[in-house]
Parts: structure tokens; sequence; C-alpha cells
């Protein structure tokens, strides 16, 4: 498979590394570019879908895409298969976001299922994954190892791309069974040109709630502050992050071992640091929590 799409779409990133997974090449002749796009039409960047409501998912950018110097993908989707959703996480509106091919904003991993029940739940929950955590709970009732006792739903509002700039609001009603039941609507804006995420976080209430939104980075990204800003550095690339969070705090957690934060697990049963920016403090139904992720110039 891996090797039909890097002849479908010349990408040499999904070249199999082995000769082994090579495709045959009866079968490479039948998968060439004019049949395929003969069968399925061509696509230029601004055609290529971006949102896979089915899948629950918003990913940009890939295909004629796919080198851009922001790569964005957004969990608009349910918690998880079945009503138990067994391997669910509480993630709903989580970014992931790749930056000149490496990552920055990352998911967590699993790390484990039964071993180690603390950790299992935190790997799930909410603060371990890139959205808004709402008085210290999680977006949904947590049962167990592979129990979540209430669905959550996603709902996409609006989504418009037209290849150079993409936007998208969605919501979640993981937090409507609260005394004041409270409802997360994440606006997205992504300006390819620009190389800029902005973010903006919402929140349909009645009264005030604690909220946390945490930002978590690959284990290799260095973090550092930059006056009331903050310069996350990876290998190549480098990502300035602003906040607008009026009556928030924002700190950076690394490897916090009660309550756990500040963890990935890049295989079963291992775990490493990662670096987390959490912004907290009180929030109703007229505050808004923007995030600002710029791509510096080399």
């Amino acid at each position: 498979m891996l090797a039909a799409g890097a002849r479908l779409y010349r990408r040499r990133c999904c070249r199999p590394s082995s000769t082994r997974c090579a495709l045959p090449r009866r079968r490479a002749a039948a998968c060439g570019r004019p049949a395929f796009i003969s069968a399925y039409g061509s696509y230029g960047s601004a055609a290529w879908p971006t949102l896979f409501a089915d899948g629950g998912y918003l990913v940009a950018d890939h295909g004629p895409a796919a080198d851009a110097a922001l790569r964005l993908i957004m969990d608009v989707g349910p918690l998880g298969y079945n009503r138990i959703a067994g391997h669910g996480h509480a993630d709903a509106l989580a970014l992931l976001l790749a930056a000149e091919g490496e990552d920055f904003l990352i998911d967590p991993g699993t790390y484990c299922y039964n071993a180690a029940p603390a950790l299992r739940h935190y790997f799930r929950g909410t603060a371990a994954h890139n959205t808004v955590q709402i008085d210290a709970d999680d977006q949904s009732v947590y049962g167990g190892s592979f129990l979540w006792l209430r669905d959550v739903a996603s709902r996409v509002h609006r989504h418009q791309d037209d290849g150079a700039l993409l936007r998208i609001e969605a919501s979640h009603d993981g937090y409507l069974r609260l005394a004041d039941p409270l409802r997360h609507v994440r606006g997205v804006t992504l300006d390819r040109a620009a190389g800029v995420l902005a973010v903006e976080d919402r929140f349909e209430c009645g009264a005030a709630h604690q909220a946390a939104l945490h930002w978590h980075f690959a284990p290799h990204c260095r973090l550092e502050a930059d006056g009331a800003a903050w310069l996350a550095h990876g290998a190549g690339a480098t990502l300035r992050i602003e906040f607008d969070a009026p009556g928030c705090g924002v700190t950076l957690v690394c490897g916090q071992q009660q309550p756990p934060l500040g963890w990935c697990s890049p295989r079963f049963y291992e775990r490493q640091p990662c670096p987390v920016l959490r912004v907290a403090g009180p929030v109703d139904a007229g505050s808004r929590l923007r995030s600002r992720f710029t791509l510096l110039p080399r």
C-alpha cells in the first residue's frame, strides 16, 4: 500500500525501506498516475479534500501540499468505537502540528493497558491532549482502562479551504453533563503563506469554570520564554507561540509525576518527558483563549 501511494503521489517519504515491500512491476503499471487521474480526477492543492467527516478528522496538508511548511490534523470525530469506546481517548478537538517535516504538537500515545492504572487514565484523559480541560475533569466520565461511561460527539459548524487559507469551527458536547452545562467551541485558521496557525477557544455556558488548555510538544523540542511569548525550537524549525488569554497563567511543565503531566509514549510500555505549555484560569461565556503559532524564518 505504501509503495502504491509513493508511486501515485510521487512521495519519496512513502517508499518502503525494504525491497520485499516494493510494488510488483505489473501492479505498478496498473497503478500509474495517468490511469489513476483518469479514474479519479486530478486534484489541485485547493481542491484536495481536507475534511474527512466520516472518519472524524481534518487533515491539512497532504496530497499535492504534503511539503507545506505547516501540516495540521484536527480531531472532530466521536470518542471511540461502540458505546464504551474501549480504545478511545478523550481528545475531542485536539490538534497535531508539524513544521517543515518535523513534529511539534503531538499526541502522547498509549503507554500501557493494565499495568499502571493511573498512567493508563492519564494517557487516555483530556489533559494529555492538545485541547481544553474543564474543571479538572475529562470530556467523558472515566469508567476504567477500557471503559468510558458517556458518549462525546463533535460537530463541525463551518469549514472553508481555498488552498491558501483554511478555516474550521467545531464543538463537542462532553461537558454538557456538568451542573452548569458547557459547550467547548474551537475555531482554527491556518494561513499557509504566512506560516501561521491561529486557534481560538470559547465556551457556551452560564457560569464560570476553570479551564486548562494544554499544548504538548515533541520530546526533542526545546522551549524557552521570549518575553510574553514562547519559542519552540525543533531540530531545524522554530515556532513562536503567543497567547491572548486574559486572567490565565502560562506555565511550562515537563515530566511531572503527580498529577501526571508532560509525558509521551513512543512505544508500548515506554514513556519519556515532553514539554507542555499549560494555559489555565477561570473562563465564562465571554472568555476567549487565543493561541498563535508562527513558523519563524531560518
